[in-house]
């Protein structure tokens, strides 16, 4: 579960490690440890998100505080920065979107309005596992997990649970970074537990970043702006129509994209599916 607390700074995120304690992860990625005796050994992050008491007191302090942030943490707003593919919003024509889950946020609605501005359908599902009734006879619907903060073990439940030829879309907020998964396509098509494996062999704290995907979150304020939001919505609308006429592309099949939210700039990276066989360590 993902706690928001307006007490911490935006785009920061504090979970506990059961073996290593509390960590705070700043909008960049960056990890620092953060002494029990400050939020103690065990907390209600529930509780901790709305009732900080003096913790609140501390981390302003220390400069991670909120409202507002330590500076410059702030969401870019410089009319010359990089924001292609914001004018293909509301481009795509495509009868239906699934959108699960249930606490999707400001991501997910803009992509919902650029859908129904299309005439396409949206369908709300919030149950584990997707109904046949939630899905039209004989269409190939997308299915869109998406969320404003990281994902969690809910994604793979519902991923795995998708009839055949269902085609999934999953974009999630990690601190200041979004993250736009590959759509599947070819005989090994991309699951999110692939991303996230290959993800951990590349980070540079993978248990905590495995922490994030698997334990209670408190999340400071999104960095995420209506802007931001439009310009994702428009590179999942521009893959749909693509997967939608031509068929899906191959070059983004294998593509994670990640958007920055301080610069508004985006950066493609390389990415291939997982042998058969492989430890998920308890992905």
């Amino acid at each position: 579960m993902h706690h928001r607390a307006e007490w911490l700074a935006p785009g920061h995120l504090l979970v506990h490690r059961a073996d290593a304690g509390w960590r705070l992860m700043t909008p960049e990625g960056a990890v620092m440890e953060v002494d029990d005796a400050v939020i103690g050994g065990e907390a209600d992050l529930r509780r901790l998100a709305v009732e900080p008491g003096p913790v609140a007191d501390v981390f302003a302090a220390a400069g991670f505080g909120g409202p507002g942030g330590p500076a410059g943490h702030s969401p870019a707003s410089d009319s010359n920065t990089r924001t292609p593919g914001s004018e293909l919003v509301g481009s795509a024509d495509f009868s239906e979107l699934v959108i699960a889950g249930r606490d999707e946020g400001e991501l997910a609605a803009a992509i919902e309005q650029a859908v129904r501005a299309n005439g396409g359908r949206v369908v709300r599902w919030t149950a584990p596992h997707l109904a046949p009734g939630a899905l039209e006879p004989g269409r190939r619907p997308m299915v869109l997990l998406c969320n404003d903060h990281p994902s969690d073990a809910s994604w793979i439940a519902y991923e795995e649970a998708l009839p055949h030829a269902t085609v999934p879309l999953r974009v999630s907020v990690e601190g200041a970074r979004v993250f736009y998964e590959p759509p599947p396509a070819g005989m090994v098509p991309l699951t999110h537990r692939m991303v996230r494996a290959r993800r951990l062999a590349t980070a540079a704290w993978p248990d905590d970043l495995m922490a994030l995907w698997t334990q209670d979150v408190v999340c400071g304020p999104s960095l995420l702006t209506a802007d931001t939001a439009a310009l994702v919505a428009g590179w999942v609308l521009a893959d749909v129509e693509t997967m939608r006429g031509s068929g899906p592309d191959p070059r983004r099949s294998r593509t994670l994209r990640v958007l920055d939210l301080l610069t508004s700039e985006f950066t493609d990276h390389t990415i291939f599916p997982v042998p058969e066989g492989t430890s998920w360590r308890g992905l």
